[in-house]
């Protein structure tokens, strides 16, 4: 993936609307990444397969869904995809931890989240 030109393929997965267009506008001055969207965990699955991405940003909070139980499917389905978790509030240790053992490389808190830390940390993670 270290090659100049490639673009990296980004699936957010998060049920907020107004996450997707914190997400989207940190990302948008970057032409290295191409940023999807899935409100759940079913559309996200579709998209990790037909859109070959390279990397799944996840809430902590899914709406209905929990992110462990969505990360279990991924694994099934796509196995191999990396997932940075991204949250705005506490996340209690047995989440971190399952979510450890389920293939998160990396957890990100939102609060003052800025354009640099969220690249440097996908870049880090798919090893650019």
């Amino acid at each position: 993936m270290d090659q100049p030109g490639t673009i990296i393929k980004v699936l957010l997965v998060d049920d907020d609307e107004e996450e997707f267009i914190l997400v989207k506008d940190l990302l948008k001055d970057d032409k290295r990444f191409e940023l999807f969207w899935a409100v759940n965990g079913p559309d996200a699955l579709e998209y990790l397969c037909a859109k070959e991405v390279q990397i799944t940003l996840i809430n902590h909070y899914l709406g209905h869904q929990r992110s462990t139980d969505f990360l279990k499917e991924q694994n099934k389905t796509c196995p191999g995809i990396p997932v940075i978790m991204i949250f705005g509030a506490a996340v209690h240790p047995q989440t971190i931890d399952e979510g450890i053992q389920l293939g998160i490389t990396r957890f990100i808190d939102k609060r003052g989240l800025r354009a640099e830390t969220l690249t440097k940390a996908i870049l880090d993670v798919v090893k650019m």
